[in-house]
C-alpha cells in the first residue's frame, strides 16, 4: 500500500509475554530386547528453570521397526510418529520427575540381532506444543487403559503462558539394542562386462539378504567395491562414495556418487529377506586387458556365512563363459583389500532420509 508522505497510519498488534520454563532430560539412554519382544523406556524430565511448569507433553518416536505398544488414556498413538502423551501435573523448579509406568515399545519380529535402532523422547511445555500442534495432523488414537502420570507434588499455578527457550536439552536419544540369535545372511553377486577401449560398460554388483532377519539401514560402508584395473569409474551409484578407511568415512559428506576413485564404500538400505540390493557403476575401459578384475565384498556383524561375502567384477573375461557371480575366487590384491575391511558404522538419526536423497534405484529385481 502506498501512503502519501504527510499521511499518518496507525495500527495495533497484540504481544503475548510468556514465562520461561527450562525442561531438561538425559541426552542418551539404552534398552535391549530380542526380536518380537517389548522393551520398556523410562523417559525422565527435570525442571531446570525458576518457574513451575503447568504440565508437559512427551513426544515419543522411534524407527518403524520399533513401534509404540502402550495403551495409556492420555497418550495418542500416531502413525509414523509414535506416541504423544499429555500430562496435567505441575513440575516444580529444581525437581526431577519420572513416569508412573514405563513407556513400552515392541520390536518387529524380523529385526536383526546386533542391530541398534533409534528411538527418541522429547519434552515440551503444553503451550509450546499447542502452537506446534496447530499444523499437526489430528489423527491420533488415544489409549483406553489407565492414565500415565508424572510423580510430582502440586504447587501454585502461574497465570502467564509458558515457553521453553532452550530446545537443545529436552530430548533423549534412546539406543534400542537387539539381542537374541536372529541374523541376516548377505550373499554378494559380482558382475562381468565386455567392450573395447573407450567404451563405458555398465555393471551392477549387488547383495541379496538371505535372512532370516531384515537388514536395517546401514549408514556405514557395509558394501565395498574395488574398480577393475585399466578402467575408470565415470558413473557411480549415489549410495557410494570414495573409500579410504573406516576412520575417514563421512556419511554426512558431499562425495556421494563421485567418479574417479579406485575404491568405494556403499551404504545399504533396509533390505527384507529375499530382496536383492544393487549398486550401478559405469566403467570406462582405458585399456583392454583380458580378465581385468576388481572386487566386491560385504561385511556385516553376525553374518553367519562368510563364504558368500565376496565376489569379482571382471571386464573382458578371458573365458566369456566363466561368469562373474558370487562364486568367483578372490585372489591377489583384491583378497588383500577384502581382508582389510573394517567393521560397520552404526549411526542414529536421519540416515534413512539421507539415503532417500541419494538413492537413484532402490532394489534390483
Amino acid at each position: 500500500m502506498l501512503v502519501a508522505p504527510d499521511h499518518k497510519v496507525r495500527t495495533t498488534s497484540a504481544v503475548t509475554l510468556a514465562e520461561s520454563v527450562d525442561l531438561q532430560t538425559a541426552a542418551e539412554a539404552a534398552v535391549s530386547g530380542a526380536p518380537g519382544s517389548t522393551v520398556d523406556t523410562k523417559p525422565t524430565v527435570h525442571n531446570g528453570g525458576k518457574t513451575t511448569s503447568r504440565g508437559a507433553v512427551l513426544v515419543a518416536r522411534a524407527d518403524h521397526l520399533v513401534q509404540y505398544a502402550g495403551n495409556f488414556s492420555n497418550c495418542e498413538t500416531i502413525d509414523y510418529v509414535g506416541a504423544i502423551c499429555t500430562f496435567d501435573e505441575e513440575l516444580e523448579p529444581g525437581k526431577s520427575y519420572r513416569l508412573s509406568a514405563a513407556l513400552p515399545f515392541k520390536l518387529d519380529k524380523d529385526v536383526r540381532t546386533g542391530a541398534v535402532l533409534q528411538a527418541f523422547s522429547d519434552w515440551w511445555t503444553k503451550d509450546d506444543w499447542d502452537l506446534v500442534n496447530r499444523s499437526f495432523p489430528d489423527d491420533g488414537t488415544p489409549g483406553t487403559g489407565a492414565k500415565l502420570r508424572l510423580v510430582v507434588d502440586p504447587s501454585a499455578k502461574p497465570a502467564a503462558p509458558q515457553t521453553d527457550p532452550d530446545r537443545t536439552n529436552t530430548f533423549t536419544q534412546i539406543a534400542v539394542k537387539v539381542t537374541g540369535n536372529q541374523h541376516a545372511d548377505l550373499s554378494v553377486k559380482g558382475a562381468t562386462a565386455s567392450g573395447k577401449k573407450g567404451d563405458v560398460v555398465q555393471v551392477s554388483p549387488s547383495y541379496t539378504n538371505l535372512g532370516p532377519a531384515v537388514l536395517e539401514y546401514q549408514p556405514g560402508p557395509v558394501f565395498r567395491v574395488t574398480i577393475p584395473q585399466r578402467t575408470t569409474a565415470v558413473d557411480v551409484s549415489g549410495d557410494c562414495q570414495p573409500y579410504t578407511s573406516d576412520e575417514e568415512w563421512d556419511q554426512w559428506g558431499d562425495k556421494w556418487g563421485e567418479p574417479g576413485a579406485r575404491e568405494y564404500g556403499c551404504v545399504a538400505g533396509q533390505t527384507p529377506k529375499g530382496v536383492e540390493y544393487g549398486y550401478e557403476f559405469g566403467l570406462r575401459i582405458d585399456k583392454v586387458v583380458a580378465g581385468a578384475s576388481g572386487a566386491v565384498a560385504v561385511r556385516l556383524g553376525g553374518d553367519p556365512n562368510g563364504a558368500n561375502d565376496t565376489a569379482k567384477i571382471v571386464i573382458n573375461p578371458a573365458d566369456a563363459g566363466g561368469g562373474g557371480g558370487g562364486d568367483l575366487p578372490v585372489t591377489g590384491a583384491s583378497a588383500g583389500l577384502i581382508a582389510g575391511l573394517g567393521g560397520l558404522l552404526l549411526a542414529a538419526g536421519i540416515g534413512g532420509y539421507l539415503l532417500a536423497k541419494r538413492r537413484r534405484t532402490r532394489f534390483v529385481s
